[in-house]
């Protein structure tokens, strides 16, 4: 998946190259965008807002909401039940809030505080699930490459020229 100043996330193809579901109704522009650990889902997150989306369909499934802050990023945490997103709140200061995933309800502060953020919510790689490829996101562009031979096996770009501001594989 990747995210995009043109206001959309997209859902690729990893064989073909295709984009396979654009998602929209951002009306930002759009700063991360990962997989659920099962794959059925995406989530991405733009302006004061998380959304998580379905793979299959493209349909938003829940905006999770956060006003009068900038969502940065958005992630779901190892086993799927949770997800966190970093909102900048002001200079160098940031907010992190942890939500359920199923019912898009924010966390009491006390729940939030009893989640081990470092073990729930690793950071992301850049190896495929399956350790055969590469991702690397550089200048706004997304390629990915053989992690045994280091061939360029495909080139994301951003649409209308923009770039490319986050991406992540996919379990399946």
């Amino acid at each position: 998946a990747t995210a995009s100043s043109d206001r959309t996330a997209k859902i690729w193809h990893m064989k073909s190259g295709e984009c396979v579901q654009t998602l929209e109704d951002h009306g930002f522009d759009v700063y991360s965008a990962v997989f659920s650990p099962d794959g059925a889902q995406v989530l991405t997150a733009s302006a004061s807002f998380a959304k998580v989306w379905s793979t299959e369909s493209g349909q938003c499934l829940n905006t999770l909401e956060c006003p009068r802050q900038i969502v940065q990023q958005a992630i779901f945490s190892v086993d799927g039940s949770k997800i966190l997103t970093v909102s900048e709140t002001g200079y160098d200061q940031s907010d992190r809030v942890i939500w359920c995933a199923i019912s898009g309800h924010r966390l009491p502060s006390s729940a939030a505080a009893a989640v081990d953020s470092a073990a729930e919510f690793p950071s992301e790689g850049e190896i495929s699930p399956d350790g055969s490829q590469k991702l690397v996101l550089s200048d706004g562009i997304v390629k990915i490459s053989s992690v045994a031979s280091g061939e360029l096996l495909h080139t994301f770009t951003g649409d209308n020229g923009r770039a490319v501001s986050a991406a992540a594989f996919s379990l399946q």
